[in-house]
């Protein structure tokens, strides 16, 4: 009895020590996918970015969900580092990168929605609906600060600092954040619909909004089901956190980042027609000048 306790403790431990393991090559993978997203978009960042006039509000929302992404991923990353260090970790050292884990996400993925709220109100300039989707995205944030207000502190973790809420912790902050998304894809495919019967089908601008906001769900909303399954599976996809909060953060620059492409291109080929119609005139007058 003795040596098959002791065989079942070396598993468990060599269990353990996988996990966290893995834990930690999921959070520096996707610290190096935003690290190479970062240096692939530099330059589009300070051309179209940085230019912009401190009063835009989309300049602002792009820094955040960029720069706070890559601290706040650098930031979970030394402390797991340091935490994993040695088994079993401490519950408060648990319970610390737990509520940091959901927060972190949850403050990315609010600035995302905020940028997906904007491209909406390009396609409706209705005030009233962008009022209501802004409440309804306080809703969610809501619901998260109350799970981790009631429930967290309830939580029994193990020796990775695996852990679970429950479904009914978790089912009101997902109906709501899950019915955002479809909501902000429900009007995106309405106006799609609109414009086709308008014969606005190809226009640039539409196009994007539609391609760019279509991908934007589809990640999000499989991102956040995978994060959700983890915090009520104790033996779960912990990586899936980690994953939501880097690709929510590619997610919302790029957003941000085509629209601005297709601005300042669309700008250009303004000037660029405002310049030959000018160098016309200017040849035409010269002409005529010439044969007077």
């Amino acid at each position: 009895m003795e040596k098959l306790a002791r065989e079942l403790a070396v598993r468990s431990s060599s269990s353990q020590a996988w996990y966290s393991h893995f834990v930690e090559a999921n959070l520096m993978g996707t610290t190096a996918l935003m690290v190479y997203e970062y240096f692939i978009t530099l330059d589009d960042e300070v051309e179209l970015i940085w230019k912009k006039p401190n009063s835009s509000v989309i300049k602002w929302l792009f820094l955040f969900i960029r720069y706070f992404s890559l601290t706040s991923q650098l930031i979970t990353q030394t402390l797991s580092h340091e935490l994993f260090k040695t088994l079993p970790v401490p519950r408060h050292g648990c319970m610390g990168i737990y509520v940091w884990r959901l927060v972190a996400c949850q403050t990315v993925l609010t600035a995302v929605e905020l940028v997906l709220i904007h491209r909406v109100n390009a396609l409706y300039q209705n005030r009233t609906l962008m009022i209501l989707l802004v409440c309804y995205l306080g809703a969610e944030a809501f619901a998260l600060g109350f799970d981790c207000g009631i429930f967290c502190p309830r939580l029994d973790f193990g020796p990775t600092c695996l852990s679970n809420l429950s479904v009914n912790a978790v089912a009101i902050y997902g109906a709501i954040a899950l019915s955002f998304q479809g909501i902000i894809l429900y009007l995106t495919v309405r106006k799609r619909l609109q414009a086709r019967r308008a014969g606005l089908i190809r226009t640039p601008l539409l196009t994007l909004l539609i391609r760019d906001g279509a991908v934007a769900f589809i990640v999000i909303f499989i991102l956040q089901v995978g994060a959700m399954t983890y915090l009520t599976i104790e033996s779960g996809v912990a990586f899936m956190q980690y994953w939501l909060l880097s690709l929510s953060s590619c997610v919302g620059c790029r957003l941000i980042l085509n629209l601005q492409t297709l601005g300042s291109r669309e700008e250009e080929e303004r000037e660029s027609f405002a310049t030959i119609e000018l160098t016309t005139q200017l040849s035409t007058t010269r002409s005529i000048a010439s044969v007077f």
